[in-house]
């Protein structure tokens, strides 16, 4: 989408949005940022297939870009998943770019003990078992029903062998501690990123939320820090 002037866009659309972010040092260049769709992205699944022989399948039919911090990981020309007999059977999955660095920088290798704290729908959950090889244990956790069942299904479509799903508030984690070789905490956001997906995020901002959720952001990152081994890794996202 493009607009002649994005201040005047967001203003319209939600002013306590437009004031919140007015005043940070690249208001200009993050206006416009939310305004620029998504390059659609795919991950390809290693648990299933040898990611050479996925890529030169699919550049038969789809232009293929390496993504530069993921090696498994590119973008490509459609967003028509429904149609490509790889996703159906879980050798590629949707993700996005940005989402695909958290996993890569958790030093993971098979055998690990590894909790995902807030895992739903799972992509990064199927990242994490991916790059373990299907070797150790990763408890895949979050508190929304309805999410753990997208995570289940897409954990069974990535052929995931060694999640454990539990549905707990991320808290109940805190007595687990010095359990995990590595702690991811994806934690629960305002969803600002989202609005270039689909601007119903936008209409639905409240900054009333911002304080509720910097507090539970903050109470999460002190669990997962709680429940890693010395020498542990925790990432927050």
């Amino acid at each position: 989408m493009e607009a002649e002037n994005p201040r005047d866009f967001f203003k319209q659309l939600n002013p306590a949005f437009y004031e919140r972010y007015l005043h940070i040092d690249d208001s200009d260049a993050f206006f416009e940022s939310l305004l620029r769709p998504i390059k659609t992205s795919i991950r390809i699944n290693t648990l299933k297939a040898d990611l050479d022989d996925v890529a030169d399948r699919l550049s038969e039919d789809f232009t293929l870009e390496k993504i530069p911090w993921c090696n498994e990981g590119f973008y490509i020309n459609t967003s028509n998943f429904g149609a490509i007999m790889e996703h159906r059977l879980g050798i590629i999955f949707p993700q996005e770019a940005a989402s695909m660095i958290p996993a890569n920088l958790m030093e993971l290798r098979p055998g690990m003990k590894v909790l995902d704290l807030c895992a739903a729908p799972g992509a990064k959950t199927t990242q994490i078992a991916q790059y373990m090889e299907n070797e150790g244990c990763v408890i895949a956790n979050d508190p929304n029903a309805k999410r753990v069942n997208i995570l289940i299904s897409n954990l069974q479509k990535c052929g995931v062998l060694i999640a454990k799903v539990t549905k707990k508030d991320g808290r109940f984690f805190s007595r687990y501690e010095g359990k995990f070789d590595a702690v991811l905490v994806d934690a629960p956001c305002s969803n600002v990123g989202m609005i270039r997906k689909n601007f119903k995020y936008l209409k639905f901002w409240r900054e009333k939320e911002i304080d509720y959720l910097s507090k539970l952001q903050k109470s999460l990152i002190l669990v997962g820090y709680k429940a890693l081994k010395p020498g542990g890794v925790l990432i927050y996202s």
